[in-house]
C-alpha cells in the first residue's frame, strides 16, 4: 500500500471548481448582458490566421439586428454593407490601420436601416487582444446608437443656422448687455452696421462707442427710468427714442427684458432694436396734414356758419378772401360776378386800391383765361404768365403795359369758376409773384373757397328777390285787410253819416240809435287801424300791454261783426312778451274764426292771473261745431296748437253743434 498525499491536488481542484463556477456564473451575466442590450450592442470579433482583413463573429449582441438592420449580425461582412458613402472610406481606413497595425478603433459613420427605412448614427469602439507571443487574435468592441443625439445636435445645428439667419436678415439689431448707464453690450447682430453704422465688435464692450453714448442726450434719462421700471415689476419694456448714428438721426422702436440668474437678480437685458424713422416721419406727415386739412375745414365751416348767419354780401366775400389766404398764400385775389358777358369784382385783396379794382369791369369775350374758366367750369392754372402757354400770351397781351406797373407782382395765376345750381355766376381769381406757387391741390381748396362764395351771391339775389316777393305780399295783405275790416267798416259809417240827418227829423229816436251805431262802427274802425300798426310794427306787441291789445281786438270785432264782444281784465296781467304774442294771436285766431263761423250774437274774453298763472278764455253762443268731425288743422286750430305748445301752456276747447265754444287757454310760470 502506498499512502499520497493529496491535499493539494483536492485543494486545487477545489479552486479549480470554484474558478469554473464563477467563469460560468459571470458567462451567464455576461450573455445575460450582451442579449439584453438596448441602443448598443457588444461583440467579438476574431482574426482569421490566414487572412488578417477576415473576421470571425464569435460574439455579438441580438441588438445588432436592430442596429445595422442586417439580418446575421455574425457575417462580419454584412456590418460593411450599409454604411454612407460618405463615411465608407473613412471606415475602411480606420479598420485597416487597426488590423495591420493593431490599433483600437473608435469610428462614428452612419448605416442605413432597411427595417427602419432611415439612417442611424452609430458609434463604434474596439481594442485588440493579442496572444502570448503578441500577435492579434481579436477585437473586443461596443456599438452605441447616436442616432437621438446626432439629430438632436443637428437639429440644435439647423435652429443655431436659422437664428443666425434671422437675426442677420432682421432689419434691426439684436443684442444682450449689461443693465449699466452705457448699456454696454455682450452681444450685437450684424444688424447694427444699418441701424448705427457701426460694426458688432465696435460696440461689444464699448470697444469704440458705447451703445448709452448714441442714445439722444434729450432721451437717455427718459429711457433709463423706463427700462428700470420694467425690470423692477418683472415685465418687458417698449421703448420709442431717438440716437445719433455715424450718418444722422434716428427714431428707433425697442423691445426688450431682463434676464435674470437663480437667485432673481437681474444679470443682462436681451432685445431687438429697429429703426422707424420712415414710421414716425409719415405719422409726423400724417399729422401736420391732418392739422391742415382741419384747418381748412375749420375754415370752411366758419365761412358756412358766416353764411348761414348774415345775408350782407360785401363784408362776406371779403371775410371769404381773407380767410382763404390762411390756406391758399396769395398777393391778390378777386371775387368777379358774371352779369350776360361782363365781369365785375365784387371784392378785391391785393395791391391794388379797392376803390379802383372795385370799378374794374370788362368783356369774358377781351380776356382769353376768364373765358376759358367760365366755358370750361373748371379751375385753370397758369404756372408763368411770362411763358410761352398761349393762356400766359393772352394774359400779357389783356394787361398791355400794365403788365410792369399795376401787374408787377403777377406771375402766376389761377382762376376758380363760381358755380350754383349748375350754372356760374362768377369767378375767383388768385394771383402769386412766384411761379408754379399753384398746383391741383390748391385749385381744389380753391374750388371750395370759391363754392361758397358762389353761395352767398345767389343766397344775396334770392334775398332781394324775397324782399321785394314779402313787400308785395304785404302790401296785398295790407290792401285786402283795409277792405275786408276798415274800408267796409268805413263804408257802413259813411251810408248811416248820409241818412242820419233826414232819419233825425222824421224820427228822433231811430236816428239817435243810428247815431250810437255810427259811433261804434268808428270805435271799431280805429281799433281795425291800431290792430293794423301793430302787425306794422310788431315790437309795439312787446311795449304794449295785453290788456290793451285784447281790448283792441274786440272793439275791432264789434265794430267789424256787429256782435257785442265784453271784455273782462281781472287783475294786473303782464306775462313775458313771448307769451303776451301767443295769448293775442289766439284771441286774435278765435275772434276771427267767430266773425266767419260762429253766428254768434255774443262774445264774452276774459283774461285773468292768479299768482304765476295767466288765464285767457274766450266764449260764444254760436252754434259750435263736432270736435270729432273735424280736422285739428282746420279754422286755424293747428297754428293755435304750434303757438301754444312752443310756450309750454295748455289750451282746452269745449264746443258742441248748437251750443257754441269755449276756448280757455292756461299758462303757467315754470321758472317760479
Amino acid at each position: 500500500n502506498v499512502s499520497i498525499d493529496a491535499t493539494e491536488r483536492v485543494q486545487a481542484e477545489e479552486r479549480l471548481k470554484e474558478t469554473l463556477a464563477r467563469l460560468e456564473e459571470n458567462e451567464s451575466m455576461l450573455r445575460s448582458v450582451v442579449e439584453n442590450t438596448q441602443h448598443f450592442a457588444i461583440y467579438r470579433v476574431r482574426i482569421d490566421p490566414s487572412n488578417r482583413y477576415y473576421g470571425n463573429v464569435v460574439l455579438v449582441s441580438p441588438s445588432m439586428r436592430e442596429l445595422t438592420g442586417v439580418d446575421d449580425p455574425y457575417r462580419f461582412e454584412e456590418w460593411f454593407k450599409n454604411i454612407h458613402s460618405e463615411d465608407y472610406p473613412r471606415i475602411v481606413e480606420a479598420n485597416r490601420r487597426s488590423l495591420e497595425e493593431g490599433l483600437p478603433y473608435n469610428q462614428t459613420a452612419r448605416f442605413f436601416n432597411l427595417k427602419e427605412n432611415r439612417w442611424h448614427w452609430l458609434h463604434t469602439i474596439s481594442n485588440p487582444g493579442f496572444d502570448a507571443q503578441g500577435r492579434l487574435t481579436h477585437f473586443d468592441g461596443m456599438v452605441i446608437d447616436l442616432t437621438d443625439q446626432k439629430e438632436a445636435e443637428l437639429a440644435l445645428q439647423e435652429n443655431q443656422r436659422a437664428l443666425a439667419t434671422l437675426i442677420s436678415n432682421l432689419p434691426g439689431m439684436a443684442y444682450r448687455c449689461r443693465n449699466d448707464h452705457k448699456w454696454t453690450m455682450e452681444f450685437v447682430s450684424e444688424g447694427s452696421l444699418d441701424l448705427t453704422g457701426y460694426h458688432p465688435e465696435e460696440l461689444i464692450d464699448s470697444r469704440k462707442v458705447s451703445y448709452g453714448a448714441l442714445i439722444h442726450p434729450e432721451d437717455q434719462d427718459r429711457v433709463w427710468n423706463e427700462v428700470q421700471a420694467a425690470l423692477g415689476e418683472g415685465r418687458a419694456f417698449q421703448i420709442t427714442y431717438r440716437i445719433k448714428t455715424t450718418a444722422s438721426e434716428k427714431w428707433v422702436w425697442e423691445q426688450g427684458q431682463g434676464v435674470s440668474n437663480s437667485d432673481g437678480k437681474v444679470i443682462a437685458l436681451e432685445g431687438f432694436v429697429t429703426d422707424i424713422t420712415g414710421r414716425v416721419m409719415a405719422q409726423h406727415n400724417l399729422e401736420q396734414r391732418v392739422d391742415e386739412r382741419t384747418r381748412e375745414l375749420s375754415t370752411l365751416l366758419d365761412i358756412s356758419h358766416n353764411l348761414a348767419s348774415t345775408l350782407d354780401l360785401e363784408p362776406l366775400l371779403d371775410l371769404i378772401l381773407d380767410q382763404l389766404r390762411s390756406v391758399v398764400g396769395y398777393d391778390a385775389a378777386s371775387i368777379m360776378i358774371l352779369d350776360h358777358d361782363i365781369l365785375k369784382i365784387l371784392a378785391y385783396r391785393g395791391p391794388i386800391r379797392r376803390e379802383d379794382a372795385l370799378r374794374i369791369k370788362f368783356s369774358i369775350h377781351t380776356a382769353r383765361a376768364n373765358h376759358e374758366v367760365i366755358q370750361g367750369r373748371e379751375p385753370v392754372i397758369i404756372e408763368d404768365i411770362r411763358g410761352e402757354g398761349a393762356l400766359a400770351r393772352a394774359i400779357r397781351e389783356a394787361a398791355g403795359d400794365e403788365l410792369e406797373t399795376t401787374y408787377s407782382y403777377l406771375r402766376c395765376w389761377m382762376g376758380v369758376p363760381l358755380i350754383v345750381k349748375d350754372q356760374v355766376v362768377g369767378m375767383l381769381t388768385i394771383d402769386h409773384q412766384q411761379p408754379g406757387c399753384y398746383a391741383a391741390s390748391h385749385a381744389e381748396l380753391a374750388m371750395a373757397f370759391a363754392n361758397q362764395a358762389a353761395v352767398a351771391i345767389e343766397n344775396a339775389r334770392l334775398y332781394e328777390q324775397a324782399e321785394h316777393a314779402a313787400a308785395a305780399q304785404e302790401r296785398n295783405r295790407l290792401a285786402r285787410d283795409l277792405h275786408d275790416a276798415v274800408s267796409q267798416t268805413l263804408f257802413s259809417a259813411s251810408l248811416i253819416a248820409d241818412v242820419l240827418p233826414k232819419l233825425w227829423d222824421r224820427n228822433p229816436e231811430a236816428g239817435k240809435h243810428k247815431l250810437d251805431e255810427l259811433s261804434q262802427l268808428t270805435r271799431g274802425a280805429l281799433s281795425e287801424m291800431r290792430t293794423l300798426l301793430l302787425e306794422l310794427r310788431p315790437a309795439t306787441l312787446v311795449d304794449t300791454e295785453l290788456s290793451d291789445l285784447l281790448r283792441h281786438l274786440t272793439t275791432a270785432f264789434t265794430g267789424r261783426a256787429r256782435v257785442p264782444a265784453e271784455l273782462r281784465v281781472d287783475g294786473h296781467v303782464d306775462p313775458p312778451p313771448n307769451v303776451k304774442e301767443v295769448f293775442y294771436r289766439v284771441a286774435q285766431e278765435a275772434l276771427n274764426n267767430i266773425s266767419k263761423h260762429a253766428e254768434a250774437s255774443q262774445v264774452a274774453v276774459r283774461l285773468q292771473q292768479v299768482e304765476k298763472q295767466v288765464q285767457l278764455e274766450v266764449r260764444d253762443n254760436g252754434r259750435g261745431f263736432d270736435p270729432q268731425g273735424i280736422s285739428s288743422e282746420s279754422l286755424g286750430l293747428g297754428i293755435m296748437r304750434e303757438r301754444v305748445e312752443a310756450i309750454g301752456a295748455q289750451m282746452e276747447i269745449q264746443t258742441q253743434v248748437g251750443a257754441g265754444t269755449h276756448i280757455v287757454l292756461t299758462w303757467k310760470d315754470v321758472q317760479e
